[in-house]
């Protein structure tokens, strides 16, 4: 029995050496095996796998392969390859131009054209990967793109997965520990410039320039760590749009589909932030284009906010509008019984964290951080204040030269939660405003919050005001305020 064993490991070697012996001479590079294993003449083990590109730089390393292919691969004239296990592996893709370090494989399993008559002798069926411990790396130095992704595991079930016409289609993936790292150098391909009179045009070249037509099922995520790095220096505190640095991201991502330029899915997900923002819960109806990030049918929920129903980023460049999230990034949503903290808007606009509130609302927001209007906003601030109309703030996240349009509005407070919006009133002892009440008004306000005009009808408890009112808060001196104002029944 010893001698069959070491005659079949023999047999079995001699056949593998030809195979690699032959694809290494059809490919016109390097297959090399270490050490191999075959049962049943259809499945295929190997150990060391090593497969080097044109420039003999590694292209494919396995500690383990394990393949499953046609019985009696051999001595057929064509093989399919419907299963792959990698474990311990590192696949590296690069170019210098517009050349992939991989096309002279992909030339090799294409179909023939009318005039090549040779076909390949194996042909890709590939219903089954399972990777442990695998390394992916590509760096588009023609483009300035680079990224590595690593797993822990990852097992794909696939339906069809055509190279030649870059198409998958996947029925299910699960992805534990995975982890993308995602950077930008400068390109070797020279590029024209690009001014404001010429915008960009979604050519369906920006996101998906291999041209990949992808369709998956189900994706389930497991601890996963995802960066983007715009540039290459340091991050900025906080939030730092081209140093986004997310841990932990856990969840599902289904019927997900990448075709030209448009990547859609229904996504559910959680994840942390390097800046300390936590995204807590994400599920959504996602939309990703050259021109917008949407977020339908929307449950948001972070650190302490909670959003729903419909969120949008809009931007004519992704990686350089996010680089000036403040001023460039155009946000549009529909808010319904949303509650917004202003410790989680401080993550974006440090400017803001000393705010420490808490809102309530609905409305239609549209515009950037820096200016945007709110139409049919409704909102309840703490346990005292609701306030109604549309509203609108441009020069934030400077409150102090920010200025403020509060139109068509209502609006119920008292002087205490005055003061935290209009920090100068909290030191106006004559009139005295606490006496106010509950303070109800009916009209509009617009300037900054040192510098403001207000028009309408106020209800108090010690009676009623028209006012016409202009009030100003120097930095230096007393309050100054000046227009009309009539009683109605006021205990003055």
């Amino acid at each position: 029995m010893a001698f069959i064993a070491v005659q079949t490991e023999f047999v079995q070697s001699k056949l593998v050496q030809f195979a690699t012996n032959k694809l290494s001479k059809e490919l016109g590079t390097e297959v090399s095996i270490k050490r191999v294993s075959l049962s049943l003449f259809n499945k295929l083990n190997m150990e060391g796998t090593m497969i080097r590109d044109k420039q003999k730089d590694t292209l494919l390393y396995a500690g383990q392969l394990r393949v499953r292919i046609t019985d009696w691969f051999f001595l057929k004239d064509k093989a399919e390859l419907k299963f792959i296990s990698l474990e311990e592996a590192v696949i590296k893709l690069q170019r210098k131009d517009s050349v992939w370090n991989y096309q002279f494989i992909v030339d090799y399993f294409a179909s023939p054209t009318p005039t090549k008559k040779k076909e390949s002798s194996f042909v890709l069926d590939l219903k089954r990967i399972d990777l442990k411990n695998v390394r992916f790396i590509k760096t588009d130095l023609w483009t300035g793109d680079l990224m590595s992704v690593q797993v822990a595991s990852l097992v794909i079930d696939a339906e069809k997965i055509d190279l030649v016409k870059k198409s998958f289609s996947i029925s299910s993936i699960v992805l534990n520990k995975p982890m993308i790292v995602l950077q930008s150098s400068k390109p070797l391909r020279a590029k024209p410039a690009i001014t404001s009179k010429s915008p960009i045009k979604d050519t369906g070249l920006y996101f998906n320039e291999a041209g990949l037509d992808l369709s998956i099922a189900s994706v389930q995520i497991i601890n996963g760590v995802l960066f983007i790095e715009g540039n290459n220096k340091k991050a900025d505190k906080g939030f730092d749009g081209s140093h986004i640095e997310l841990s932990q991201l856990t969840g599902t991502i289904n019927k997900l589909r990448f075709q030209k330029d448009t990547l859609a899915a229904l996504i559910n997900l959680s994840v942390k932030d390097r800046s300390g923002f936590e995204l807590k819960k994400l599920k959504t109806n996602f939309k990703l284009t050259p021109q917008i990030m949407e977020l339908a049918q929307l449950d948001l929920q972070t650190n302490k906010s909670r959003l729903g129903n419909y969120y949008a980023m809009k931007f004519k460049d992704f990686n350089k509008d996010f680089g000036d999230y403040t001023e460039k990034v155009i946000m549009d949503a529909k808010f319904s019984n949303s509650t917004i903290n202003s410790d989680d808007i401080a993550y974006f606009a440090p400017e803001l964290k000393s705010w420490k509130k808490q809102a309530i609302i609905s409305g239609n927001f549209l515009g950037t951080v820096a200016d945007f209007k709110i139409n049919n906003l409704r909102t309840t601030i703490g346990s005292t204040t609701t306030a109604s109309g549309n509203l609108s703030m441009k020069g934030l996240p400077n409150i102090d030269k920010t200025f403020i349009g509060f139109n068509n509005g209502t609006v119920s407070t008292n002087s205490f939660d005055l003061g935290l919006f209009i920090p100068d009133l909290k030191g106006i002892t004559n009139p005295d405003l606490a006496a106010l009440g509950q303070i109800l008004f009916r009209g509009n306000f617009n300037g900054t919050v040192n510098n403001f005009k207000t028009a309408g009808i106020i209800s108090s408890k010690l009676g009623g005001l028209t006012t016409n009112i202009s009030m100003k808060f120097p930095k230096n001196g007393d309050p100054v305020y000046y227009g009309n104002l009539q009683s109605t029944h006021f205990n003055i």
